[in-house]
């Protein structure tokens, strides 16, 4: 028995794929579009979100490092953040990579630990 889809003609033998095969072809390339889009999406957010915790460990160690040399001493209540940026510790604002959303640094209830908040990303590094 002899296939319907093959077509001789001309002494070349004729193959073609047929509407279930094709459709079945075009829905697995689409479904591995679409993984491939989510998971660049999934990728930038973790980057951004990345981003943000290395801005956070970088302020803390440029904040503690410039108060061991200048013999300061931090206090609850005072944000470090602003004072860094408007004493040139900083170059500028830094913003979170994410939302844009501003960094505050503030001396924890106990009075031991800064904590470096985030607007979208909270404090990574207590």
């Amino acid at each position: 028995m002899t296939n319907p889809h093959n077509v001789r003609g001309a002494g070349v033998l004729q193959s073609g794929l047929t509407l279930p095969e094709l459709t079945l072809t075009l829905a697995v390339v689409l479904a591995l579009v679409g993984l491939l889009f989510t998971a660049t999406s999934l990728y930038a957010a973790h980057a951004d979100k990345t981003s943000c915790v290395i801005a956070q460990t970088q302020m803390r160690k440029a904040l503690v490092s410039y108060a061991n040399i200048s013999n300061m001493s931090f206090e609850p209540g005072v944000d470090y953040y602003t004072e860094a940026v408007y004493s040139g510790l900083f170059d500028g604002q830094l913003t979170c990579p994410e939302s844009g959303g501003a960094y505050s640094i503030m001396l924890d209830d106990r009075g031991r630990d800064l904590v470096i908040t985030c607007k979208d990303h909270g404090d990574h590094h207590r």
